[in-house]
């Protein structure tokens, strides 16, 4: 079977009263629901291109004394 490939967008979300800023494919949900989407940074594919030279990224999101934190980095699982 084929794998469909997908485009994201990578999104810088705010919230302004907070001043506070996340990179991220979002939507938000709970504390989150507040930020609005600011620019699209780029956009992400869900399969690599053929032929092309590509990174993979993790996004990953924990919750911390009830304040979600997240980090996007590159994803060196094979």
């Amino acid at each position: 079977s084929l794998a469909v490939e997908v485009e994201m967008a990578l999104a810088r979300w705010s919230d302004p009263e907070q001043a506070t800023y996340v990179t991220s494919t979002g939507p938000f949900t709970g504390d989150r629901l507040a930020f609005q989407r600011a620019t699209i940074v780029a956009y992400i594919l869900t399969k690599a291109p053929e032929g092309l030279a590509s990174v993979k990224f993790a996004e990953c999101i924990g919750d911390r004394s009830g304040h979600l934190d997240q980090v996007l980095v590159e994803d060196y699982a094979t």
